[in-house]
């Protein structure tokens, strides 16, 4: 059933992208830069008809359960799941406080913690992670991010 909804979602996506991609302007005697998006949607569009028919093989009538329902819930992948969301939450309303760098090492951090990386680990990668973005977006792509109680905007 899943490959059904995908498969469909994805078919009326590629759909848009195409039709969207046809109103780029084309200069005369050339594709223009509506091609790539046109060629990228039309193999798109065959690989979700492709999952829709494989969805439509082995489609099964769905059995509801509550049992099932709480037992997806509580799941690991759903427990990660719901983690990254509140993490990312978590991000945005900590971000204008303490500024980019340091709510970005804590979320990186706490997120590799949840994922059960070891700690040292999951803090080098947090923290250099957080400064290379950092140097990246401040300096190479000049967009300001929210300054934090360091000197310099760290």
């Amino acid at each position: 059933m899943r490959d059904i909804v995908s498969g469909v979602i994805f078919m009326a996506l590629s759909l848009w992208v195409y039709l969207e991609a046809r109103t780029f302007p084309k200069p005369p005697g050339q594709p223009g830069p509506g091609i790539f998006p046109q060629i990228l949607a039309i193999l798109l569009m065959g690989a979700s008809v492709t999952l829709t028919i494989s969805g439509v093989r082995k489609w099964a009538p769905i059995t509801f359960s509550w049992c099932n329902v709480f037992k997806k819930l509580l799941s690991p992948s759903a427990r990660n799941f719901f983690g990254v969301v509140m993490l990312v939450l978590a991000y945005l309303f900590l971000s204008p406080h303490i500024g980019f760098f340091l709510s970005a090492a804590l979320i990186l951090f706490v997120l590799m913690l949840q994922l059960n990386v070891h700690p040292v680990v999951a803090l080098t990668v947090a923290i250099t992670t957080a400064a290379v973005s950092r140097f990246l977006f401040q300096n190479f792509l000049k967009i300001p991010l929210p300054p934090g109680p360091f000197p310099g905007g760290w």
